[in-house]
C-alpha cells in the first residue's frame, strides 16, 4: 500500500436531527406579543422536506470538493430510527460516499437514544453486524475508540452516547494522541464556555479547557450546539459545525446553516464554512420612532423582506419580524390580526414569508378598549331573552369599536356573532358566562379570526 497523505480535506457536520418537521408559524403561544403565523400549504412541503434535502446538500458537497472523509458528531436523527424510509435514505447516502472512495465516521448523540433500549437494532449494531458499506464507521457507546484512516494521516477519536442522557465528561477516557498523525476528536458535548452553555443544567457529556489541552489533539470536533462557534477562545481547534439545517427562529437556528471543510496540509489545518441550508430563518429587526408612520413602518418592512429574497434566491425564507421602539400607531396596528395578515400577504412570494411577529420590546400608549361597553349594556339589559340582549349588544358595541378603531365592524360579523356567541362551548344561559363570550367573539371578529383561533 502507498504511503498515507499528509494533505487532505474533510467535512465536519453534526446534528442532522432526520426526523425533525422544522417550525412552519404553527407553534401556539399564549403571548399575544409574539404570534405565529403559519406557512401557506404551498410552501410546506418544502419546508418539512428541509433537513433531508440539507443531507442531500452535504453529500452532493463532498463529492462535488473531493474531500477524503467526513465526520459526524451526533444527533443523526431527531430520536432513535432503525428502520423505515428516514433510515434508508441515510444508509442510501452513505452507499453513495462510499461509492465515491470518502468514508464517514459517526458518534451518536442525545437525540439518536430517544426512545432507545438497550439492545435495539440502530447504526452502531449494523455496523458491528458490518451491514454498513465499506468504509463507514460508527463510534462504540461503552468505550472510546480510534479508527485510522486507510488513506490518510489521520486518527479519528470518539464515544457514541450509550443512553439519552449522559452526563460524564466522556474525554477523561479519550485515547492519547497519537504522535506524527493528525488527531481528531469527535463528540457530543456540551462545552463550558458555549454560547449556549446553561450554568443551570446538567451538561451532556461535558468538555472544558482543562480537559481537552491534555490529549493535544489538531482538530476537536463537536456537535450538540446548533450555533456554529469555536466556544474556546485559545483554542481555536475546537470547532462546533452548527447544524446543517436550521429549525426554528431561536437565535441558534438563524440565519446561513451547513458544515465545516476542513483542509489539512502536513499538519497545518484551516477550516471554511460550506452552505447546507434549504430553508431559513432569518430575523427582520426594525426600531419605530413616534415620529414614523404605519406607512413608514409598513414600507420598511417590505424592503426588508425584498432585499432578503433577492440576496437569498434559492433558499425558503422563514422571517421573525421584531418591532422595537415607541410608536403608538404601530404597536395598535400591527395588534389587529387583519393588519398583521394584510402585511404578511403583501410580502409573502414562493420563497419568502413572515411567519413570526415579535412586540415584546414594542412601547407606545395602550388603547384602552371599548369592549367594556358590552359588558355595561349586559348590566342595564339583564333582563332581556338572551338573543334580543345579543342583537343590542351588538348593536351599541360595534358603533362604539367602529368610533375607536374606525373599522367596519358590523360588515358580515353579526351573524357570526350571534352564532359563535350562541353556539360557543364557553357560553350557557348563565348571564356572566354569556357576557364573556359576548366580549371573546367581538374581539375576535374585530380582529379577523374566528373564536378561539388563528390562522393566516
Amino acid at each position: 500500500m502507498s504511503e498515507k497523505k499528509t494533505s487532505f480535506k474533510f467535512i465536519h457536520t453534526a446534528d442532522l436531527h432526520l426526523g425533525r418537521n422544522i417550525s412552519i408559524g404553527d407553534k401556539s403561544s399564549s403571548n399575544v406579543n409574539s404570534r405565529y403565523f403559519r406557512l401557506k400549504e404551498e410552501l410546506i412541503n418544502r419546508a418539512f422536506q428541509a433537513p433531508v434535502t440539507a443531507l442531500n446538500n452535504l453529500v452532493y458537497a463532498a463529492i462535488e470538493n473531493k474531500v477524503d472523509f467526513i465526520v459526524i458528531a451526533g444527533d443523526v436523527f431527531d430520536s432513535h430510527i432503525n428502520s423505515g424510509d428516514l433510515y434508508k435514505v441515510f444508509k442510501k447516502k452513505l452507499f453513495e460516499l462510499s461509492q465515491n472512495g470518502i468514508r464517514v465516521y459517526i458518534t451518536l448523540g442525545n437525540h439518536d437514544r430517544i426512545d432507545y433500549l438497550s439492545g435495539d437494532s440502530d447504526l452502531l449494531l449494523d455496523f458491528k453486524n458490518e451491514h454498513l458499506p465499506k468504509g463507514v464507521y460508527v463510534f462504540d457507546d461503552k468505550k472510546s475508540e480510534s479508527f485510522e484512516d486507510t488513506f490518510c494521516k489521520a486518527v479519528i477519536h470518539g464515544q457514541s452516547f450509550e443512553k439519552q442522557h449522559v452526563h460524564d465528561p466522556l474525554v477523561k477516557s479519550f485515547p492519547k494522541k497519537k504522535n506524527n498523525y493528525f488527531n481528531i476528536g469527535v463528540i457530543h458535548t456540551d462545552c463550558k464556555g458555549s454560547a449556549s452553555e446553561n450554568k443551570n443544567s446538567n451538561p451532556y457529556a461535558p468538555t472544558s479547557k482543562a480537559l481537552l489541552t491534555p490529549l493535544n489533539y489538531d482538530y476537536w470536533a463537536f456537535g450538540h450546539i446548533h450555533l456554529r462557534s469555536t466556544p474556546i477562545e485559545s483554542m481555536p481547534e475546537v470547532v462546533y459545525s452548527g447544524n446543517p439545517q436550521g429549525l426554528n427562529t431561536k437565535p441558534s437556528e438563524m440565519n446561513e446553516k451547513g458544515c465545516v471543510m476542513v483542509s489539512v496540509h502536513d499538519g497545518d489545518m484551516e477550516h471554511s464554512f460550506v452552505e447546507l441550508d434549504d430553508a431559513r430563518f432569518m430575523e427582520i429587526e426594525l426600531n419605530v420612532t413616534p415620529k414614523n408612520t404605519w406607512g413608514d413602518f409598513k414600507g420598511k418592512v417590505v424592503e426588508k423582506c425584498g432585499d432578503i429574497e433577492w440576496e437569498n434566491n434559492t433558499k425558503l425564507n422563514l422571517i421573525k419580524l421584531t418591532i422595537a421602539g415607541n410608536n403608538s400607531e404601530v404597536k395598535r396596528i400591527i395588534a389587529s390580526s387583519i393588519e398583521s395578515k394584510n402585511l404578511i400577504r403583501e410580502t409573502c412570494s414562493d420563497n419568502l414569508q413572515i411567519i413570526q411577529i415579535d412586540t415584546q420590546k414594542l412601547k407606545g400608549d395602550d388603547t384602552k378598549s371599548n369592549f367594556s361597553i358590552v359588558e355595561e349594556l349586559g348590566n342595564q339589559l339583564e333582563t332581556l331573552e338572551k338573543e334580543e340582549l345579543l342583537n343590542l349588544i351588538f348593536e351599541e358595541a360595534s358603533n362604539e369599536i367602529e368610533k375607536e378603531y374606525q373599522k367596519d365592524f358590523k360588515a358580515g360579523s353579526k351573524e357570526t356573532f350571534l352564532a359563535e356567541t350562541t353556539s360557543s362551548k364557553d357560553s350557557s344561559d348563565e348571564f356572566d358566562d354569556l357576557i364573556k363570550t359576548a366580549k371573546t367573539v367581538a374581539e375576535n371578529i374585530l380582529n379577523g379570526i374566528p373564536h378561539g383561533g388563528e390562522s393566516l
